[in-house]
């Protein structure tokens, strides 16, 4: 679509009836549930996320701004509501071999 490029997916890291999350010991978790780095050990109650990303060329530089939504799927004291988070992202080539970005997390 003129260059943007729309992703939209589902991701979820069950639990043991609430017991323990799934564990990744050795996943890059802050590229995948988030740049705030709030979940970066498994809620017990599990993480299911749903999010949409948009990426493409913008002012010389690559942008990528995802927002994900996150929820359990077992709530935990009735609470299911984990938040959801917004970023930004501008990725820019300098000269050769050197570039720069700047990141930023919207709550």
């Amino acid at each position: 679509m003129n260059g943007i490029i729309v992703k939209v997916g589902y991701k979820l890291l069950g639990s043991n009836d609430g017991q323990c999350g799934f564990v990744t010991p050795l996943a890059t978790l802050h590229k995948f549930n988030g740049w705030t780095d709030y979940f970066l050990v498994t809620p017990a109650q599990s993480l299911e996320e749903v999010y949409l990303t948009l990426s493409g060329k913008a002012f010389g530089g690559k942008c990528f701004a995802p927002y994900q939504d996150y929820f359990s799927d077992d709530p935990l004291a009735g609470r299911s509501d984990l938040g959801d988070e917004v970023n930004l992202l501008f990725a820019k080539k300098i000269y050769d071999g050197f570039s720069g970005w700047h990141k930023v997390c919207l709550l």
